[in-house]
């Protein structure tokens, strides 16, 4: 069993039953689920074992992503609200590269640099996993 626990945030339709097999593939797994919330159809379930709930819902071909704790900067989005995410990352994004396009010749500035480093962290957790 994995020692460090982890979350990892899932859709799953608004059914009932839907969510049994899930937990039943944990529970025969031996894994512990320490905490769910649940909102709108998104589960984020925090587990001792991560790797075999990536797999359990890799086997019943369910999207995930992975969030680093529940808080409200982790919050559940819907769709509108990711694409409006994306959107304002990538908008960024456009202003960073127009900044140091006007400085032609110069190389990035090291504060520009971490802009960039922070817009592709925001990038990496937008994408699911």
């Amino acid at each position: 069993m994995n020692s460090s626990s982890g979350s990892i945030c899932f859709e799953l339709p608004n059914l009932p039953g839907t969510l049994e097999p899930v937990v039943t593939a944990l529970a025969n797994a031996g894994v512990n689920i320490n905490s769910i919330v649940a909102h709108g159809g998104h589960l984020v379930l925090s587990v001792d074992d991560p790797d075999a709930l990536r797999s359990v819902l890799r086997r019943e071909t369910i999207a995930f992503h992975e969030v680093s704790e529940c808080s409200s900067e982790d919050r559940l989005l819907s769709g509108a609200d990711w694409r409006a995410k994306i959107r304002s990352v990538l908008a960024r994004l456009e202003n960073l590269v127009n900044a140091i396009e006007g400085e032609a010749i110069a190389p990035p500035t090291s504060e520009q640099r971490l802009q960039l480093a922070r817009i592709g962290k925001e990038l990496a957790d937008l994408a699911p996993r």
